[in-house]
């Protein structure tokens, strides 16, 4: 009986032993509080989105995390954090794809990259709020008259019929600044008038929209070039055949004046010849 009992106990503490231990080494992280939501939809779309998570350890114990995403179009993951304590962790997203799902996910591990464990999670992007056609000047516009009231304008439409907050904006002034703010904009025309007094000056302007429920603001942004001054253009081949003209008359008036005041033939060449040399040094010099 004594024999029996003994086996019974040394059961009990192998059976206590072994639950004990796959309870260590098994799985004490978990990953919880995604953000964005997994499957959300209507997410904001901009070039950088975010994304974070809550990863604990049950038991106290440090791990190991790193993010992955195919937002650039092919997985890639972030660097890997060590020695991690129960935190929300955070990593940042290119998000600039409307009507577009993408995945993301987080990786942790105990720290000596054992017992790997990860969580997936995706959502899909805002569909395109409002499309911005038309702008006048065109973008990237030259020769552009100079005015103190030079409209322009910009179209603008939403294909599901949603109203938007809309205004321009420009730096015609030489700091940003905004044209009155828009509520409830469909489909139409904004336009606005910039000053423009400058010369060949390069302009820009944009237009800043969001959706009224969402708030989610996107932008749009424009140039354009004014003409040179009275719209003229350098004409390099006119403008030399003027400097020509002038160091002529400079050389005739030089001799003339040498002729008259009763200069011998080797006088006046050598006036004509340090004349020559003076007007091709100076044209140089005044980049001629």
């Amino acid at each position: 009986m004594k024999t029996r009992t003994s086996k019974m106990f040394l059961i009990i503490m192998l059976v206590s032993f072994l639950s004990m231990t796959l309870i260590a080494s098994g799985v004490n992280y978990n990953a919880t509080l995604p953000s964005p939501a997994n499957l959300a939809t209507g997410v904001y779309c901009k070039t950088v989105y975010p994304v974070h998570v809550l990863v604990n350890s049950t038991n106290g114990t440090k791990f190991s995390v790193f993010f992955w995403s195919n937002d650039t179009g092919s997985y890639h993951k972030s660097t890997t954090l060590n020695s991690c304590v129960n935190a929300t962790y955070y990593w940042n997203l290119t998000v600039n794809t409307y009507s577009h799902k993408y995945y993301w996910g987080v990786n942790y591990s105990n720290a000596t990259y054992k017992n790997y464990n990860n969580r997936t999670y995706s959502f899909t992007t805002e569909a395109q709020p409002l499309t911005v056609t038309s702008p006048s000047p065109a973008n990237g516009a030259s020769g552009v008259a100079v005015s103190s009231k030079r409209p322009i304008s910009v179209n603008v439409h939403t294909a599901d019929g949603s109203k938007m907050t809309v205004f321009l904006w420009s730096t015609d002034t030489g700091a940003y600044h905004k044209d009155t703010t828009r509520i409830g904009v469909g489909n139409t025309t904004i336009n606005w008038n910039l000053t423009t007094s400058s010369y060949d000056h390069t302009y820009t302007w944009g237009i800043n929209y969001s959706n009224a429920t969402s708030k989610n603001y996107h932008n749009v942004t424009y140039t354009f070039t004014t003409t040179t001054a009275n719209g003229a253009t350098t004409n390099y081949l006119t403008h030399d055949v003027l400097s020509i003209i002038i160091a002529v008359a400079i050389l005739m008036a030089i001799v003339g004046i040498a002729f008259t005041v009763g200069a011998t033939k080797e006088g006046l060449i050598t006036i004509m010849m340090v004349s020559i040399i003076g007007i091709i040094v100076i044209s140089i010099i005044a980049g001629l």
